[in-house]
């Protein structure tokens, strides 16, 4: 339940995948005092919601990485046609969450809340997130911001400058288009550079498929479905 949508995470978000994976592997290498939530597992840190009831009022997770996603997989017994529905309030959807679901959502950025349950059910879940400020440390040499600036060059400063205008535009680069995944287009060269690294070798193979969908592709992009249905 908690480490089956790796692969999927690996494969559809790259970008995002591989920044988490290699900042975690960093931090544990930096403080051997940590260790993983799960093995190969590019989360930091996990929450688990016990209920008996777990209900989440509209929220925003604005201490998670703005550019990240967050995995939120439910549990329990409930019947998921009539509550546990997760509402993604800034898309204007409403989306069967039976138990045994997992999805992953940019949640510092999407207002998000779940449904209530019947009355006797139990539902509860399993939130897999980093913090920001962990990307924050590590980015700046395992240092807070503060002690940062006591060391950092007119140059140091600049540079942070330049990365800081251009960060929102970076941040969007790192999210699958539809087209992408339409084609099959998320398992490149980069994949590789995983594998080779460290641990991850082992999540999913999808390689017989990277020749398909090259760039280029001229075929006319369709909407985005309106309506996920989650069996």
């Amino acid at each position: 339940m908690a480490m089956y949508p790796y692969g999927p995470f690996q494969a559809l978000c790259y970008p995002i995948y591989s920044t988490y994976y290699r900042t975690t592997r960093k931090l544990c290498k930096k403080h051997p005092g940590l260790c993983r939530l799960f093995p190969h597992s590019p989360f930091a840190t996990l929450t688990a919601n016990l209920g008996p009831s777990s209900v989440s009022p509209p929220h925003a997770d604005h201490g998670n990485v703005a550019d990240g996603m967050c995995l939120i997989g439910a549990l329990g017994n409930f019947n998921a046609d009539k509550g546990g529905h997760l509402v993604l309030w800034d898309y204007n959807l409403i989306v069967r969450f039976p138990p045994g679901c997992s999805i992953l959502i940019p949640s510092a950025v999407v207002m998000h809340s779940n449904t209530p349950i019947q009355a006797g059910e139990e539902r509860f879940s399993l939130i897999q997130y980093s913090a920001g400020g962990l990307f924050r440390w590590a980015a700046k040499g395992y240092k807070s911001d503060a002690a940062w600036k006591t060391t950092a060059s007119e140059e140091d400063v600049a540079h942070r400058e330049q990365e800081r205008q251009a960060r929102w535009a970076t941040a969007l680069k790192k999210f699958s288009l539809w087209k992408d995944v339409k084609v099959k287009n998320y398992t490149g060269r980069a994949r590789v550079e995983v594998w080779a690294e460290a641990e991850a070798g082992d999540i999913s193979d999808l390689t017989d498929v990277e020749s398909e969908g090259e760039d280029g592709d001229s075929e006319e992009e369709e909407p985005l479905p309106k309506k996920i249905h989650c069996a």
